[in-house]
């Protein structure tokens, strides 16, 4: 609080992000002593945590929700890393931030060994209709994991995790604008119109 209040008259917002904030009891009151500095308040979340999610906004405590769809529901488990993970709670957000009447914004990150566009029809399926969604490519670098392994059906999977190629990445967007408002690639060096 006391960087911000440094600030003051300089920042216009801030990005609460994480980890998972939404898992701590004291983002209510965290949220509060923002808003009563004046400053606009962004939220990036997973969607785990629908109830917080539904607390912040219910007090006006958020000006954007920004959430990342992991995957299609149906393969949401392999791109989180836990077999059988229940989607319930990410359904949920994803209802309500296309309802609450924030401004948002829903995001994945593209993995190839991770999504097919299967994957990218699942998922648009989900958000159809929504206002903002970011494709991101995932980078390839010197300190990211390659291989990635997965627990899946009581067996432990390796996924071999790289770039699309930006021809895939286009071919991902096309699936996203049949079904959302403005589906648009972020971070990627291409011009697309």
């Amino acid at each position: 609080m006391a960087f911000l209040a440094k600030r003051s008259g300089v920042l216009d917002g801030v990005c609460i992000t994480g980890g998972e904030p939404t898992l701590y009891d004291d983002l209510v009151d965290l949220l509060y002593d923002i808003k009563s500095m004046g400053l606009l308040i962004k939220l990036d979340t997973n969607g785990t945590n629908p109830s917080m999610l539904k607390k912040i906004v219910e007090k006006g405590l958020v000006d954007y929700i920004a959430m990342d769809v992991k995957s299609s529901m149906e393969r949401y488990g392999i791109a989180v890393g836990i077999s059988d993970y229940n989607t319930a709670a990410i359904e949920e957000s994803i209802r309500y931030i296309m309802e609450c009447g924030i401004q948002y914004e829903f995001r994945t990150t593209l993995v190839k060994g991770i999504h097919t566009y299967d994957d990218m029809r699942g998922i648009v399926s989900l958000i159809s209709g929504a206002k903002e969604y970011f494709l991101q490519s995932y980078k390839d670098n010197d300190s990211t994991i390659e291989k990635k392994a997965v627990f899946i059906d009581n067996r432990v999977h390796t996924l071999n995790c790289s770039e699309f190629s930006k021809e895939e990445l286009l071919e991902f967007l096309d699936i996203a604008r049949n079904k959302v408002k403005s589906a648009k690639l972020r971070g990627i060096d291409i011009y697309y119109s």
